[in-house]
């Protein structure tokens, strides 16, 4: 018993750092113990007190100490704040990011990723002071490692890729992502942190690649001139936007007051529909809503014409205007398809920092309007996206004054302003005689929280989806046809049949029952489909 305790007592640091590591496998999985990949999941925590053993043991490793103090900061803060490893979007996210949303969302988790990076590397490092005294030497511990990172974990693939059937069909076509996805399940500390960045840069040496390639016309879509096209194409696009927070859809407090006086007016066509994201973050679903690409496959986007480009060969002045920063954008998926605008408009960081709201892009969409040109806009709000009182002013704040919480009324102001810029574009449209206005959100949101979470249910799709209609072309006949009949939703990634057919051109039957089809599916943060009706529904407004 002396012993024992004798042992506790010696090794203490490196026994709460073990429990430390464990929880955190914990938080990602709660049956990691008792699952599949249980056994690689404990030698996945045994090779990481490997490593701080080697690092204790050889001189001047202290600012590599930090450094790994930081991946295991890292991995702890996924998961305590969002109970599963790091995913390629997410990793893709925090790259893509610009500079003003990243010093936002960075003021809203230094406070507990500081104290999870220093509660990190203390352990780490009271660790390595203990197992110095151990009888695990540089030697032996090196050999150990090598061991598993070059047999144990190689084997144990093999293994399983070729037991598990889709995994063998995926493995050929994709192996570094297939190893990225097994990693989550089996190596969740560390290593897949790494095999993650790996699998992005590879996506983005794709993306490189393939940018460079002409792009073509889905067989079978063609443009029709004889169609009846608006003059003049409005699309916005709204960012993290819960519709259950829309009073337009039933929600208690008025946060769309001018949307809800146009759902009054008898002789204005507007329309509203019950919509969902194909994705809860940015990059993914404005991939596939912008572009032909799919859930299930993002060849489309590299080989095929996405809305910019398609606007810009039916003859129209392409105009994109963005409240998010241009620093970092053309490294991203959105970037790209904004990159081919005739002309493109981004705020200048020195203004974005000083509370540049959605607003002030009406002025530069006055500017460029121009009643003798075919036009087609895209304005990219920052809506209601983290920090929510970052988003309105105070006009909003007048209009709304009362909540159940701090974070819900400030982001109820968010949406009221998104409304006012609404009712600023739709003033602007009224002076064209042919014109059209389709307003949805990139994905929804989980209030207080954010989006981009495995487990945090519908509020992440659940979207508005607006028109309003002062043209000879039906746009409401249109979304109809791709609305499913069974769920009466509507997946906004058949928005590019919608734009395109807007824009003139003629669009087979076999691409709406596509659409449709792959509109039952949702591409989830882990780069995995799942139908939405398995997604958890969540009716609670906070």
């Amino acid at each position: 018993m002396l012993k024992i305790l004798k042992f506790l007592c010696s090794y203490k640091y490196t026994l709460i750092c073990s429990f430390y590591l464990g929880g955190i496998c914990y938080l990602f999985d709660k049956n990691f113990l008792t699952s599949f990949y249980g056994l690689l999941i404990i030698l996945n925590i045994v090779s990481i007190l490997i490593i701080i053993n080697i690092l204790g043991r050889i001189k001047y490793t202290f600012f590599v100490t930090l450094i790994f103090s930081f991946f295991v900061a890292f991995d702890a803060y996924f998961a305590y704040t969002y109970h599963n490893p790091i995913f390629l979007g997410g990793l893709a996210s925090i790259f893509e990011t610009n500079l003003s949303e990243a010093k936002e969302v960075l003021g809203h988790v230094v406070f507990p990723a500081t104290i999870i990076f220093l509660l990190s590397f203390f352990l780490i490092f009271m660790s390595q002071r203990e197992l110095k005294k151990s009888q695990l030497l540089l030697k032996k511990s090196i050999i150990l490692l090598t061991v598993y990172l070059i047999i144990i974990i190689p084997v144990s693939y093999f293994f399983i890729i070729t037991k598990v059937e889709r995994l063998r069909q995926e493995f050929p076509a994709n192996p570094i992502l297939t190893l990225q996805r097994l990693s989550l399940q089996t190596l969740p500390l560390v290593y897949n942190d790494w095999l993650t960045f790996i699998a992005y840069r590879r996506e983005m040496s794709k993306f490189h690649k393939y940018g460079k390639e002409k792009r073509v016309l889905p067989n079978g879509i063609y443009l029709n001139k004889n169609n009846l096209s608006p003059e003049k194409i409005f699309l916005i696009i709204g960012e993290s936007s819960w519709r259950k927070h829309y009073s337009l859809y039933g929600y208690s407090v008025a946060t769309t007051p001018f949307l809800d006086s146009l759902n009054q007016e008898k002789n204005v066509n507007f329309k509203y529909y019950d919509a969902i994201s194909p994705a809860p973050i940015t990059r993914e679903a404005l991939r596939i809503v912008l572009s032909f690409s799919t859930q299930f496959t993002i060849q489309p986007f590299f080989r095929e014409k996405n809305i910019v480009e398609l606007a810009n060969d039916a003859g129209y002045e392409t105009i994109w205007i963005s409240n998010q920063d241009q620093i970092g954008m053309f490294e991203s998926y959105v970037g790209f398809i904004s990159s081919g605008a005739t002309e493109q408009y981004f705020p200048e960081s020195q203004v974005r920092n000083k509370k540049n709201h959605d607003l002030v892009l009406l002025n530069v969409l006055k500017k460029n309007y121009n009643k003798k040109e075919k036009q087609f806009f895209v304005i990219h709000l920052m809506g209601s996206h983290i920090l929510y009182n970052e988003r309105y002013d105070s006009a909003d704040m007048k209009a709304i004054k009362k909540s159940e919480d701090f974070f819900t009324i400030d982001y109820d102001r968010s949406i009221h302003q998104t409304d006012r810029v609404l009712k600023g574009v739709y003033n602007l449209m009224k002076n064209s005689s042919s014109s059209l206005m389709i307003y949805f959100s990139d994905h929804g949101e989980k209030i207080g929280k954010g989006h981009g979470f495995m487990e945090d249910g519908t509020p992440q799709f659940e979207i508005p989806y607006i028109t309003v209609n002062k043209s000879n072309f039906d746009v409401d006949n249109v979304i109809l046809k791709y609305i499913n009949k069974n769920t009466q939703l509507l997946n906004s990634s058949c928005s590019i049949y919608v734009l395109a057919e807007a824009l003139g051109y003629h669009v087979p039957d076999k691409y709406k029952k596509q659409a449709i089809y792959e509109g039952r599916y949702i591409f989830h943060v882990d780069s995995q489909v799942y139908p939405y009706s398995k997604i958890q529904r969540e009716d609670n407004r906070l």
